[in-house]
This record gives structure tokens, sequence and C-alpha cells, in this order.
């Protein structure tokens, strides 16, 4: 006769451990480190962006994905696969100093940055904050052969598959009374987004560059956090937002999904003088001009697979000489750019942007 395990049995063959609730071990505390304190009247703003390079840092602005996120721009990440980089020199060709003005400072007593609907203590504010103009030229080097030029981006076109991750989401943000980064990169297929750390408020308008549709209208509400004596990154000095400044700051505004590549002109409607551009690209092969250690105008694009590739170039308000141009990159080697633009109307800065499809 067979014999088969009874419920009596199969529960005496359970163990169930029962620890009284005033015995239980509480988890081991863990030290949270102690918040930064700001300097005397310094004002708390913005975190470093990563995509924003510091001084003298290759200026490509690529940020990894976290594991398993993806997005579908069309680009595959190959991590082996030969490749190489193009390290190149944005610049107005000229025999003498073109004398470009040097953008002043932000007035917002006077007309042209004078702000809408001022919020209270809006205007002590920005009147103690100095908020520096974009500057599109540099000061004329004999050693580069003109003027170096500033945030012009440099595109690969076509690139499908590289070592490179794929783009980051676009993400700006108001600080100090600045809109930062001045040029920002986005994939197609995701969003622009935007945020403040300033106390008052903005209204954010997203234009594309080439057809002037709008993209965006809309307010961004100020930060409301309170941070009583340490706060985030200062102008001098680096510090770190605790968490509980952070779930205060006001939520971040996104447009919808951008799914055709092209340039776009970013500006508030309350602060005339804030204005961005974002490119939205297929790929992470693009680069912007800026201001390094050792030269201004250098651009540098690393790991561009091996092949024949078109690169283009944009710039918010200057026009180059020749947009596309074909080149040839090979493995392990760095191949060296001239890109030419044309120099500004009478050597004066131009006041209106022609863009260029990437």
């Amino acid at each position: 006769m067979k014999r088969t395990l009874g419920p009596c049995l199969l529960g005496a063959l359970v163990t169930v451990v029962v620890v009284p609730t005033g015995c239980r071990k509480a988890p081991p505390a863990t030290e949270e480190p102690a918040p930064a304190t700001s300097p005397a009247g310094g004002r708390p703003s913005a975190p470093p962006d990563p995509q924003v390079p510091a001084e003298g840092a290759s200026p490509i602005l690529v940020r990894p994905l976290p594991p398993g996120v993806r997005r579908d721009t069309g680009y595959v990440q190959v991590e082996k696969m030969p490749a190489g980089d193009i390290l190149g020199l944005c610049y107005v060709p000229s025999t003498s100093d073109l004398k470009p003005p040097v953008p002043g400072p932000v007035d917002i007593d006077s007309p042209s940055d004078r702000i809408k609907d001022p919020e209270p203590k809006e205007l002590d504010y920005y009147r103690k904050v100095d908020i520096d103009r974009a500057r599109w030229v540099d000061d004329y080097s004999s050693d580069q052969g003109g003027h170096p030029v500033l945030n012009a981006v440099v595109m690969v076109r076509g690139v499908e598959q590289g070592p490179l991750p794929p783009l980051p989401r676009g993400k700006l943000h108001v600080n100090n009374g600045e809109l930062h980064p001045l040029i920002a990169f986005s994939p197609v297929n995701d969003r622009l987004e935007l945020r403040t750390y300033d106390y008052f408020s903005s209204h954010v308008v997203i234009r594309d560059a080439d057809s002037g549709r709008m993209v965006l209208d809309k307010p961004l509400a100020g930060n409301t956090a309170s941070f009583r004596g340490h706060g985030a990154l200062d102008k001098q000095h680096l510090q770190a937002w605790n968490w509980t400044q952070w779930k205060r700051l006001a939520r971040p505004i996104q447009t919808e999904v951008i799914r055709e590549q092209g340039f776009f002109e970013i500006r508030c409607r309350r602060h005339p003088w804030q204005r961005a551009y974002a490119v939205v690209f297929d790929s992470p092969y693009l680069a912007v001009s800026g201001e390094g250690r050792r030269a201004s105008g250098i651009f540098r694009i690393q790991k561009v697979p091996a092949g024949t590739w078109t690169v283009a170039a944009w710039h918010p308000v200057l026009e180059p000489v020749e947009p596309t141009r074909t080149v040839q990159v090979k493995p392990d080697e760095t191949l060296e750019l001239r890109i030419a633009f044309k120099p500004p109307p009478g050597g004066a800065s131009p006041a209106a942007a022609k863009a260029r499809g990437p």
C-alpha cells in the first residue's frame, strides 16, 4: 500500500521562525554626508551639467545612457570597430583684426533687456547678478590666421553605428539669469527638457530656426526651494544639492517628441536676453567649437568610424564658407580640419541667424 505525505507531515517539514517585535535588529545606520555650505552671500544655483564641457576639455557633448535605455534614433552603438578622431578649428579668415564688438553685460533697465511683468524682488536680484552675453567671434589670432569662431556646431552626417553611446535627452536650465547651455544637443525621437534654478518664473518659447514653426510656448515655474546656508553650484564655488532641496525644485517642462533633425531657437518671453539653441541630431558625432586653455575655436569629435563621411558646419549667426565637405577618417588617426566662416557684415555681429539643416 502506497503511503502519501499528509498535511500534518508536510507542515512538520516547514520551519517557521518568528522573531518577537522587541527583538528585531534595526538595520545598520548609514551616515549621510554633511551638507555643503555655500560661501557667505553666495547665490545657490544649478549643479554642474555633464553636458557642458569644463574649460580646456574636449567640447564634444556626450553623456552615456543608463544601462538598458535605448532611443529609436536609428543609431546603434558598436564599441569595438575601427575609428579615428576629427580635430579642427572654426575661424573667420583675416589678415588683420576685424575688431568685432565685445557684447556688453545685460542691463535690465535698458529697453532691450527690460523684464516683462517683474515679480517681487526680481529687479533687485537681477541688478546684482552679472549676466554675460554670448560671444560668437574671438579676438584676432595670427597663429590661427584669423578670428576663432565660438559655438559653431560641426556634425558628421549619416553615421548609423559607432563606438560612442547614443545622445542623451537635451536638457537646459536657467541659473543666475542665464540659460545654459548655449548650444544643447538632443537625439531625434525624444523631447527637449527645461527647468529653472532661479526663484523667478520664465516663459519659454522654442521655434524651428529654419521654418519658424512653434515647438513650445509655455510658462516655467520658478524655484521654491529654501537653501538656508547650503546650496548648489555658485559661480566661484562648487557645492552639492541635498535631496530635500532637489525635491522642492519646480518640475521641468518638456516639448513634444521631435522626430526630425534640425536647429531650434530657445528664448524667454519675460527675460529678453535669455537665448539658447538646440541641435537635434541622429547620432552622437557632433561637437561645438569653444574656448579652451590652449586656443579657442577648437572642436574635437572622437571615435568616428573609419570611412568616408560628410562633415557639415552650422552656426547660430555666422555662415560657413563651405557648409559641407567630404572627409576620409582612418583608424587610430586624427584628421585635422579648418572650417572657415564668412566675416560678419562690417565686422559687426549679425542681427539674425540663417539656419541650415543638418
